[in-house]
């Protein structure tokens, strides 16, 4: 019976249009509070400690961060530079976005903030200069998961947390892999 409050109480929520991780959470909450096993006091402390982790913090600042610095223009910058290391050599543009998402993720920490503010600049101008779109997209999309490696990164950051291994320690696996 359990397992129909969960799910009966997840579709109904996600019939009314209620966001699917909001449906997630309350149709947990919902089978929780029918079963009777906590009382709801333990689970609100729960929720409130769950969250209350000092390296979480820094996955929204490392997304407002790869956002100011893609509204800043730094992407513009940073594909300057990417373009006078490698832009001379054939096929020197392709290159160059991928250096240019390398050091923005390095700098971010996001491939999807990545991805944005350097496919939001290069996959037009790559498409100006010949470059099929769906080969330009593609590039942009790959060299943004790269970023995934790089420290600081966020799933690091998440992965590092959730399983009790060292985050500095990742972050030095991050650098002898790159």
């Amino acid at each position: 019976m359990t397992a129909a409050v969960l799910f009966g109480s997840f579709g109904t929520l996600l019939l009314l249009s209620v966001p699917i991780g909001i449906a997630l959470g309350l149709a947990s909450l919902l089978a929780l509070i029918y079963t009777g096993t906590m009382p709801l006091e333990f689970l609100a402390q729960a929720f409130i400690t769950s969250i209350d982790s000092f390296p979480i913090m820094a996955v929204p600042f490392f997304i407002l961060a790869g956002e100011i610095m893609g509204k800043g223009g730094l992407s513009k910058r940073l594909f300057g530079l990417a373009e006078t290391m490698v832009g001379n050599l054939t096929g020197g543009i392709a290159m160059a976005t991928i250096v240019t998402c390398l050091f923005f993720s390095a700098i971010s920490g996001s491939g999807p903030a990545t991805v944005a503010a350097v496919g939001g600049m290069m996959i037009p101008a790559m498409v100006s200069m010949g470059y099929d779109k769906r080969f330009a997209t593609a590039l942009v999309a790959a060299a943004g998961a790269l970023g995934v490696i790089l420290p600081p990164s966020i799933p690091m950051i998440v992965y590092g947390v959730t399983s009790g291994v060292s985050v500095g320690d990742l972050f030095i696996a991050g650098i002898v892999l790159v």
